[in-house]
């Protein structure tokens, strides 16, 4: 050691260099600390070493060593152990530098990851977040330590003590954890003075992300914070606390008529973030505390049932006329899925210069109503409505079956009144039974009538359908069902065959 220390005591500038060069040591040792977490304990011994070999050669040789050298060197060496002391005792994990400085922090977050210290000091910290009862940290000395403690005072109730932690976690961290921005929503939204003097002084030192989630939830619950929260979402489509909190404001917009189809659409698409297993896993590892994560997963995924609202369109039903009234129209009912401020459909064609018009509604009908009045033809049409908030829903294209509906009242008319209610079957000459007519305005509702006998069970079928272009020209005559019953036949067994294919029950009647 003398012989290491000897040429320094002898030349001072050269002492003088060196210690410059223990500085610049010293520094870039502190700066380096997150990829070596054994900078603080080197240091320290290596300060022992100097101050015992500097004490030692000042024994041998004070009068060669100038006085202010020495105490210079003196003051280094204490400066150097102090440092590192207070790095190993504190648990500062970034050293002093980068401690102290957000800018350094990134830069050795950019240098060299996520420093495996800090990986296992967040461990620690979640598994006592998963604990009974944690306990505070006495002196925290890192961002996510401030932050561990704000999350257990706000449990504990106690939001100022809670608030003053986290501003102080934040200000420590370069890039704060999303737990920092939702406790900060959170403790904001309790509106207590102290709270807010503890977090007002933050904005202007926040990063440009945070920043700008904070000031749109400082705003009013109202058009305002929803146009602020959706310009964040648009710009980072990963900035999934920011989609959690447009989604509650839409909700909130949305008042006790709860939202609208194109407001339901907006809420599922902002909730699917939180079903992807893709996305969500990265945006979880950045939290402390999990159960977070979890609790805001879970509040997001309860939002579900707005996927079935946004799915709603406009439903058209066709209600013709009576069977027996061939001039009245079919009444076409546009049932919008929500309450609308304008119903539309579009009128000509686009030949013609097709324009949207308004679907009227008179008084006592259910929903606006078109009347298609002769000559019927099957034809598409085109439907739209705005919601009450003046958003346009989706076009919706139906085809109209002027046919199809006449065949579907026909056939309600008869299994309401009953296809053989006035039937009475008795014996004619030659075996013949009375034959079974089907008026012609009934006959859209049939396809066919099957009929059989207690002495003969093989069902024997008749059609009775007309084909559309009959329909639509007006009644088709009625048809008759000749049936040849066996001598010893004693009941008549009838089934009608429905326009949609579906079969009444067997009705038996006696044969007079």
């Amino acid at each position: 050691m003398r012989g290491l220390i000897r040429p320094f005591l002898d030349r001072p500038a050269l002492t003088g260099i060196a210690l410059g060069v223990l500085v610049v040591l010293g520094l870039v040792g502190d700066v380096l600390q997150p990829a070596f977490p054994a900078v603080p304990i080197l240091a320290l011994l290596a300060a022992i070493g100097l101050g015992a070999g500097l004490a030692l050669a000042r024994a041998q040789r004070e009068a060669s060593w100038p006085h202010g050298v020495m105490t210079t060197a003196a003051l280094l060496l204490a400066g150097f152990g102090l440092i590192a002391g207070l790095q190993y005792i504190t648990g500062i994990q970034r050293g002093v530098l980068g401690s102290l400085s957000s800018s350094i922090a990134a830069r050795q977050d950019g240098w060299f990851g996520e420093p495996r210290h800090d990986v296992a000091a967040m461990e620690q910290l979640r598994g006592a977040l998963d604990q009974a009862e944690p306990p505070l940290r006495p002196r925290p000395a890192s961002a996510d330590e401030f932050l561990y403690n704000a999350i257990l005072l706000r449990h504990r109730d106690e939001p100022v003590q809670s608030a003053r932690a986290l501003a102080e976690a934040i200000r420590r961290a370069a890039d704060p954890r999303p737990d920092a921005l939702l406790l900060h929503d959170g403790l904001m939204a309790t509106a207590l003075p102290g709270v807010r003097d503890a977090l007002s002084t933050l904005p202007a030192t926040l990063p440009a992300a945070f920043r700008e989630h904070v000031e749109a939830m400082a705003a009013p619950e109202g058009p305002e914070r929803i146009a602020a929260l959706t310009r964040i979402v648009e710009q980072d489509p990963e900035a999934l606390l920011a989609a959690a909190a447009l989604a509650r404001s839409l909700i909130v917009a949305a008042g006790p008529q709860g939202p609208t189809v194109a407001m339901a659409g907006r809420i599922a698409a902002l909730i699917g973030a939180f079903e992807d297993e893709d996305r969500l896993p990265a945006f979880a590892a950045r939290f402390l505390h999990q159960a977070s994560v979890a609790q805001l997963q879970q509040e997001m995924l309860a939002l579900a049932w707005t996927r079935e609202v946004a799915q709603r369109r406009l439903a058209i039903s066709a209600v013709a006329p009576p069977p027996g009234q061939p001039n009245q129209p079919i009444l076409l009912r546009v049932m919008a899925p929500e309450p609308a401020t304008s119903v539309q459909f579009v009128r000509g064609t686009d030949a013609e210069g097709a324009v949207w018009a308004e679907v009227a509604q008179r008084a006592g009908e259910p929903a606006p109503t078109l009347r298609m009045n002769r000559p019927w033809r099957l034809q598409t049409l085109r439907f739209r409505y705005v919601d009450r908030d003046g958003v346009m829903a989706p076009e919706v294209a139906a085809t109209f079956d002027p046919a199809q509906a006449i065949r579907d009242q026909a056939q309600r008319t008869l299994q309401r009144q009953g296809t053989f209610a006035s039937f009475a079957p008795g014996r004619l000459a030659g075996g013949r039974l009375n034959n079974f007519a089907v008026a012609g305005h009934l006959r859209a509702g049939l396809i066919a009538v099957e009929w059989a006998t207690d002495a003969e069970r093989r069902p024997r079928v008749v059609p009775v359908g007309v084909p559309d272009e009959v329909i639509l020209a007006g009644d088709p005559p009625r048809a008759v069902v000749e049936m040849q019953a066996p001598a010893n036949a004693r009941t008549l067994i009838l089934v009608a065959v429905f326009a949609d294919g579906s079969r009444s029950n067997p009705l038996e009647l006696p044969i007079r």
